[in-house]
């Protein structure tokens, strides 16, 4: 990992931990991640999860079900600008 992006994994897992239970009374939440085969997202999943939150991955490519998955995530097939896919997935 180059040091910009170490840099960056780091203020990204600290600020997740900082946070994860400050709302909500503690308990933990749904997050719903779009862009979550991302370079940001591919972090975001595992910090989440970490830090106690469900997490829901909207993906466009059925081929990353698998990565989602082995990140922590719960992979929903959708293209976040179809509004009937999207609101699926967010049920």
């Amino acid at each position: 990992m180059g040091c910009r992006r170490k840099h960056a994994h780091d203020i990204l897992l600290r600020s997740t931990h900082e946070r994860s239970f400050h709302r909500d009374e503690g308990r933990p939440v749904r997050v719903i991640l779009a862009g979550a085969t991302g370079a940001i997202g591919r972090q975001l999943i595992p910090a989440l999860t970490a830090a106690g939150h469900d997490v829901t991955a909207i993906i466009r490519n059925p081929g990353n079900l698998d990565l989602v998955k082995g990140l922590g995530g719960e992979p929903i097939v959708a293209d976040v600008m179809d509004r009937e896919q999207l609101l699926n997935a967010v049920k």
